[in-house]
């Protein structure tokens, strides 16, 4: 989803992680849902060669997740972070 507000621009995202092989865990097969993860991004355009985007995101991990990353079940919190980018474009060239 994104939402343009003048120079600026809101995008929510929404991310489903699978896996599409089957993970064993003392030989037990486990669901290949990895987990959530939702990113909040704004933009704003200070020139025309310069901008500026901040962001904010985090998982919410399952089990399966978890023990691939080598972790006990159950055992990690969700995991968070920010950004921001400073992001300057000039224009090189013109073929005018």
């Amino acid at each position: 989803m994104e939402e343009a507000i003048g120079k600026s621009t809101i995008q929510l995202w929404y991310h489903y992680f699978a896996t599409n092989q089957t993970v064993i865990e003392d030989q037990v097969p486990m669901k290949k849902f990895l987990g959530h993860e939702v990113d909040l991004v704004y933009k704003h355009k200070l020139t025309t060669a310069l901008s500026l985007e901040a962001g904010y995101g985090f998982m919410l991990p399952t089990a399966t997740m978890e023990i691939l990353n080598g972790l006990n079940a159950g055992g990690s919190d969700f995991s968070h972070f920010g950004f921001l980018m400073l992001i300057f474009k000039p224009q090189l060239f013109s073929n005018k």
